[in-house]
């Protein structure tokens, strides 16, 4: 019996999984961050038991077989458990809120972003003056104009957050009450980062600019892309973006810009060597969050793509897989409650992992070696293989996704490079003189016009399959995807050693 478990033992090596220090952040981390999504969903006491039989077989296993394998897979119930405590310290810590619920009270605070326009309201985020704390959700008029770094004074009623998905939303963002439509003072303006009110007042000139050179749907469109600004969309273009599958290029979400960030890749790989098409497109997406205003989730977003690109430039197998996993980690320590509440950064985590892994396999598989017009091969892998590992989390929050939304995607992400690029040129030059916008802005309005035909004409076929995702349902989705993969991959390495083989 003791020959068996011997033998059993040496089979179930741990040494290829921990016997390098890169493998062994790799899983530390992963098991660190599992903690943090138990504890925030609410089943961190309930594996507590586990956990603790895990570390002792572990240990019982190390000194028994005397593996240092064993041994490090010990602390990883130690790592799940300062996962969740860590979590549980950033909730307490960030749950400070020191109001009146539920009560007609005066609040008074600053502006600590920038205000958010919706069809008919505006919607400010307050943070509390001393000696109250905590961030207020305010909800008020259009007008009077109120911008980040202005101190008001307000009457009104404060509620609690709910206790559903978008009350974990608002939490994520550190928000504990809202109050809708107070009484509104203006006491000063000109508070708060002078960084920041910088950028939101550069952001707030072009869009000024864009109205100026391009026709109101164009520029609302154009809005959408570069700021995330859907405030003035009608409601039936809304629809062909829902239709369309192609909402995402207008949320500044980080599957918008992971997928953004494989496209501008190809377009400098076109034009400058790999080197210095990286530091390029590097650039471009850290420009592009800097002139969108640096909102933290744009900024979750332009890291992971800025990784993306660097990763697979640089990257292979596994420090790709670390680069995920850091930037994962770096961001659930700013703000843990993003893995299980912040449905962007889902996506974009997800989106990343599909590009950076199932991409390059179905690149081998097909011999897709040549990128095609305008990047379209390129641009409908990456497409495919993001949607890949989306698919399930969409149908899990959203019930439904649209069928058409590959092909919709492809012709529109070969173009978003170009419309972006070329946004940003005419309204630099609008702010200068109108004058010299008029031949770009005539260029930008054509281009987005006909890329807002494309998702009308798509969203006129678009389909929505309705589905309910559960656990299940992904986990074994997930399974049939990599196995699938996998085969694929042996398959093709199988075809290429038999054609490359001497003839006898």
């Amino acid at each position: 019996m003791f020959v068996k478990m011997k033998i059993l033992s040496e089979r179930i090596s741990f040494k290829r999984c921990f016997n390098a220090p890169h493998k062994k952040f790799f899983w530390g981390a992963l098991f660190f961050l599992s903690g943090i999504y138990t504890a925030s969903v609410g089943f961190g006491s309930v594996l507590f038991p586990f956990l603790v039989a895990g570390l002792l077989l572990f240990i019982l296993l190390s000194f028994f077989f005397r593996r240092k394998g064993f041994l490090f897979a010990s602390f990883l119930p130690v790592f799940v458990l300062l996962g969740a405590m860590y979590y549980g310290v950033y909730d307490v810590r960030s749950s400070r809120s020191s109001v009146s619920f539920g009560e007609h009270v005066s609040f008074s605070g600053i502006v600590c972003s920038d205000p958010v326009e919706k069809e008919s309201s505006r919607e400010i985020r307050v943070c509390l003056s001393y000696p109250a704390e905590g961030i207020v959700l305010v909800k008020t008029k259009r007008f009077p104009d109120i911008r980040y770094g202005d101190e008001l004074f307000m009457t009104g009623a404060i509620e609690r957050v709910p206790e559903n998905g978008y009350g974990e939303f608002l939490k994520k963002e550190n928000i504990d009450a809202f109050s809708d439509y107070p009484d509104i003072e203006i006491v000063s303006s000109g508070n708060g980062s002078l960084a920041k009110r910088i950028l939101f007042g550069a952001k707030h000139a072009m869009r000024s600019a864009a109205e100026r050179t391009l026709s109101y749907e164009s520029a609302s469109f154009l809005g959408g892309i570069l700021f995330g600004d859907t405030g003035t969309f009608s409601p039936g273009f809304k629809d062909a973006m829902r239709s369309s599958g192609t909402t995402h290029i207008v949320a500044l979400s980080g599957y918008n810009i992971t997928v953004l960030a494989t496209a501008i890749m190809s377009v400098f790989s076109f034009l400058f060597s790999k080197r210095w098409s990286t530091y390029a497109a590097s650039a471009a997406i850290a420009g592009f969050v800097v002139m969108t205003g640096a909102s933290p989730s744009v900024v979750r977003a332009g890291i992971m793509g800025i990784l993306l690109i660097f990763g697979r430039r640089f990257g292979e197998g596994g420090d790709v897989k670390n680069v995920l996993l850091f930037s994962a980690l770096a961001m659930a320590l700013h703000n843990p409650r993003i893995l299980a509440f912040d449905i962007g950064f889902q996506l974009s985590f997800l989106a990343f992992f599909g590009i950076a892994y199932i991409q390059p396999k179905i690149e081998e598989a097909f011999s897709m070696k040549e990128k095609g017009l305008l990047m379209w091969k390129e641009s409908f892998v990456s497409t495919v293989s993001a949607q890949i590992m989306v698919f399930p989390l969409l149908l899990s929050r959203f019930g439904e996704v649209s069928l058409i939304s590959v092909p919709a995607n492809v012709f529109i992400l070969g173009f978003m490079p170009f419309t972006m690029g070329i946004g940003f040129f005419t309204l630099f030059l609008s702010l200068i003189s109108p004058v010299f916008s008029m031949f770009p802005g005539g260029l930008l309005e054509l281009l987005l016009q006909f890329e807002m035909g494309i998702i009308r004409f798509f969203a006129s076929f678009g389909e929505m399959i309705s589905f309910s995702a559960d656990f299940l349902f992904s986990a074994g989705y997930y399974v049939f995807i990599f196995l699938l993969i996998h085969g694929i991959s042996r398959v093709h390495r199988f075809v290429v050693s038999g054609r490359s083989a001497p003839m006898a």
